[in-house]
């Protein structure tokens, strides 16, 4: 058994952080952008490669399209600091609670897996704010293309849906079992287009709205390791 201090694997500098904000798209979304979150980035990132992971590559407990660890103790230290960015910079007027429902997870991409091509699609989180920091260097990957894709549908121009889950998410939720290599920057969704990649780099965190339309965005070809973040859902 090897015993761990969260206080040191999940400790913030924000001395050190470099915080910025832009607007994308036809509704203007904000994207967040925060440079040097963790403080100590590569403990985080081994400590994240050291644990047990749930196995949701065919739509076992979400529609991930890898591995999924919830993050339980050693967070709290996080959450204030979170919630007081995202009022802040999304000029947020509802208050956030202190407790659940807040999600915090580790997710692995597997490089050269198959998924179900559904996984793929764009999805919404619905949660008011969401949240991935890159826990891969630039010597992991070639290229620029590790991100998250923005979608509109092309045919209701919808960029995002309203916070309840109801019947506008619904109308394009697909289920279909069809088998692809998990590469998505190599896949074909009809009546969907990106128009805007937020680029990830390590130990950046950018937030987002939660019910924006997204996925990630990655070519594998060009992975030399599974590609691994930390995520955060607030509500």
């Amino acid at each position: 058994m090897k015993i761990i201090d969260p206080s040191d694997i999940f400790a913030i500098d924000n001395i050190k952080w470099r915080i910025s904000k832009y607007e994308i798209g036809n509704s203007k979304n904000r994207i967040v952008v925060i440079k040097n979150f963790f403080k100590n980035p590569d403990i985080l990132t081994e400590y994240a490669k050291s644990l047990d992971y749930v196995n949701t590559i065919d739509g076992q407990i979400s529609g991930v399209p890898g591995y999924v660890h919830r993050i339980g103790n050693g967070i709290k230290p996080l959450l204030r600091p979170l919630v007081s960015i995202a009022t802040r910079e999304f000029e947020a007027h509802e208050d956030f609670v202190l407790q659940n429902p807040h999600k915090f997870t580790f997710q692995i991409y597997p490089v050269g897996k198959e998924v179900n091509e559904s996984s793929l699609f764009p999805h919404v989180d619905n949660v008011r704010y969401a949240g991935v920091c890159s826990l891969n260097k630039e010597n992991e990957y070639d290229g620029n293309d590790n991100g998250t894709a923005l979608w509109i549908n092309d045919k209701s121009k919808e960029e995002y849906v309203c916070k309840d889950y109801n019947y506008r998410i619904k109308r394009y939720q697909t289920k279909n079992k069809n088998k692809v290599n998990l590469d998505p920057c190599n896949i074909d969704i009809p009546e969907w287009s990106i128009y805007h990649i937020i680029p990830h780099s390590y130990n950046t965190l950018v937030l987002y709205e939660g019910n924006l339309w997204h996925s990630p965005y990655f070519n594998s070809s060009s992975w030399k390791t599974d590609r691994t973040t930390f995520n955060c859902f607030l509500d």
